[in-house]
């Protein structure tokens, strides 16, 4: 057989986690192949060459976005990359502004493509996806929804599900809890201010305000703050995130600071305080009760109302998946730490409610098509390649 070569780009610390499981698994099957292009460390540790290194490259809104203009010569050299390689596949995740050009030049050139976490993932016309659907060989989708977006436009789609179903871990809570000094009848909050670092910086300072609020109306609470392990050798963000811990701790407030066994966290955790994005999801598997809150900056929001007729009902992945309002969404001016601790403690200090909401998790979480999905990936990858599913 002739050794494969594939290219792979991740433009998203959650697309490059999930993405490296599937890398590793296919380097399992077949030690020989090359597996290079764009991801973060969980990529290269999967065993992927990486031509640059996206774990600073996440980004939110229309401002934002610009501040990323050094991607645009990258993104010229990685398209005139496919010209000159010609891999035998490209396998792409999220990041759709960078990685449709991407789709675009493995078309014209006859590469297939394969697409995880594909473009306007919760579309709920086919027309929002027509275009997408058009260019990509294969769209390999994760959600239930999506699978049903891109199959109406026409797409070549797999529900593959989602590949942290086969990552996460399953351990014993209350073992957990014990190893970690917390008490069988203390309340942990996590807290999680995001994993890019524009995130952090507008998350923080509600957080910083929210949390004693919450100390004062619960005594005996306690939190973990989540740092993004992408973001643990930025020291700038290690400074800022060691700070508002210390702060807090100055005002008697019984809080840690933690880089490392997020999964660990989350398993011991009885309610989240978390910014949206990829951990509202891996909360709702691990039946997390939280809030979810999110900020971009004024011109980001001024302009997206001016550009986009409707803006979207839901933000968090768990009420988006359900279709309805599951937990709390403060975005923009509704997140003030007075709003967000009243709904906090709305679900905290109601029994009835927490349970109600981890049985809809349950529920919600069976869109995700269940354990399995790294290998019905590969099987789509191999597909495409020509090859039998196991070597």
């Amino acid at each position: 057989m002739t050794r494969k070569r594939i290219f792979v780009c991740a433009g998203e610390y959650s697309g490059s986690l999930y993405m490296s499981a599937t890398v590793k698994s296919i380097l399992q099957d077949y030690p020989d192949f090359e597996i290079y292009g764009i991801g973060g460390s969980e990529m290269q540790k999967a065993g992927a060459r990486l031509l640059h290194n996206s774990d600073s490259w996440g980004s939110i809104g229309l401002v934002e976005a610009l501040k990323r203009w050094y991607l645009i010569p990258v993104n010229f050299a990685m398209r005139k990359r496919l010209s000159q390689d010609r891999p035998d596949l490209v396998l792409l995740a999220d990041y759709p502004g960078f990685n449709m050009h991407l789709a675009r030049r493995a078309q014209s050139l006859g590469i297939p493509c394969v697409y995880l976490f594909p473009p306007r993932k919760f579309a709920n016309s086919a027309v929002d996806v027509k275009e997408a659907a058009s260019v990509i060989r294969r769209v390999a989708a994760e959600f239930l929804p999506t699978y049903e977006v891109y199959q109406e436009a026409g797409a070549r789609v797999d529900f593959v599900g989602h590949p942290m179903l086969d990552t996460l871990p399953r351990l014993d809570r209350e073992g957990l809890r014990g190893k970690n000094g917390v008490g069988e009848d203390e309340m942990l909050v996590l807290v999680l201010p995001g994993s890019r670092a524009q995130e952090v910086s507008l998350m923080l300072p509600l957080f910083a305000k929210t949390i004693p609020l919450l100390h004062a109306r619960y005594p005996g609470l306690r939190f973990h703050v989540l740092g993004a392990e992408n973001l643990k050798s930025d020291s700038s963000q290690n400074v800022h995130l060691e700070q508002f811990t210390q702060n807090l701790k100055q005002q008697g407030i019984e809080i840690q600071l933690i880089w490392e066994d997020r999964f660990s966290q989350m398993q011991m955790a009885d309610f989240a305080l978390v910014t949206s994005g990829t951990a509202t999801m891996e909360l709702m598997v691990y039946g997390v009760p939280m809030v979810i809150c999110y900020k971009v900056s004024i011109l980001t929001e001024i302009l997206a109302r001016c550009i986009f007729y409707q803006l979207p009902e839901h933000i968090g992945l768990p009420n988006l998946l359900a279709g309805t309002r599951l937990v709390p969404e403060l975005v923009q001016r509704q997140a003030t730490p007075e709003n967000v601790a009243s709904e906090v403690l709305k679900i905290l200090k109601d029994p009835k409610k927490l349970a109600e909401i981890r049985d809809q998790f349950n529920e919600v979480s069976a869109k995700l098509g269940g354990v399995g999905s790294v290998n019905r990936l590969k099987s789509v990858i191999y597909e495409e390649l020509g090859l039998r599913a196991c070597p």
